[in-house]
């Protein structure tokens, strides 16, 4: 085995492994010695994106799909309603959203509000992208979004 020697170690750092090392019941250099191998043996943020860049991804799922996959685990969403009857109108409420319909009867209502609350959490979640330089007019950052 080979002996490494480091210099110019602050000293509170050299207090914290002593610390780290006793409560583990091991020498410094046990204790320095191990935590050296387990950073060795670990692959650097590098390494992991090379490994990443080089695996074989034509089986997987393509871009369309991890995007309509998220798009849809947002969709999962449980509201309360309110119905009540205005006229020949029953008018239904999502009591969590801004969101109201309307219909001939009950089951159209809410029928009619299930869809709006989906089309309103649908544009809720999709992304938006602002521009952020002040050099762009607002009347001209229009289409971002």
């Amino acid at each position: 085995m080979t002996t490494l020697y480091i210099r110019d170690v602050d000293d509170a750092v050299v207090e914290t492994l002593n610390e780290r090392a006793a409560a583990a019941g091991m020498s410094l250099s046990a204790y320095v010695a191990r935590e050296l191998t387990n950073i060795a043996t670990r692959p650097t943020n590098a390494e992991i994106v090379q490994r990443l860049k080089a695996k074989d991804r034509s089986a997987g799922p393509s871009t369309g799909e991890i995007v309509k996959a998220v798009r849809d685990s947002r969709r999962v969403h449980t509201s309360t309603a309110a119905v009540h009857r205005e006229e020949d109108w029953y008018i239904a409420r999502c009591l969590e959203l801004d969101v109201a319909s309307q219909g001939e009867s009950v089951g159209e209502a809410l029928s009619n509000l299930r869809e709006a609350v989906e089309t309103y959490l649908e544009e809720a979640c999709e992304p938006t992208i602002e521009p952020h330089s002040a050099d762009v007019p607002p009347d001209r950052a229009r289409g971002w979004g």
